[in-house]
């Protein structure tokens, strides 16, 4: 079985000593006895979470390879993320989605 994983801070387990052993990621998977996918990225808006989602998919058609199941975490509302210069931008400095 394969998981796939997508959110934000709390998805990728951030706070963590330990996020590939001690996320909500690696608990559900080891639940299932399942590989997994952990796409998230701290301090994503939920327009990035949608990108990344959305070009996870499109890869998936492309190679006819689809995971079992897939757990989307959206994010708060106060993160937000434009478009400007050719370019996406998020109002966290933090952000590596740019």
């Amino acid at each position: 079985m394969k998981i796939y994983f997508n959110g934000d801070d709390h998805v990728a387990g951030t706070e963590l000593n330990d996020p590939k052993t001690e996320s909500m990621a690696a608990h559900l998977s080891a639940l299932f006895d399942a590989e997994y996918v952990n796409d998230a990225v701290p301090y994503s808006s939920v327009n990035q979470i949608i990108r990344r989602t959305t070009d996870f998919i499109s890869n998936c058609k492309h190679t006819n390879s689809w995971p079992d199941l897939m757990v989307i975490g959206l994010s708060n509302w106060d993160k937000e993320d434009w478009f400007y210069n050719g370019q996406h931008q998020n109002n966290s400095i933090t952000s590596n989605e740019h």
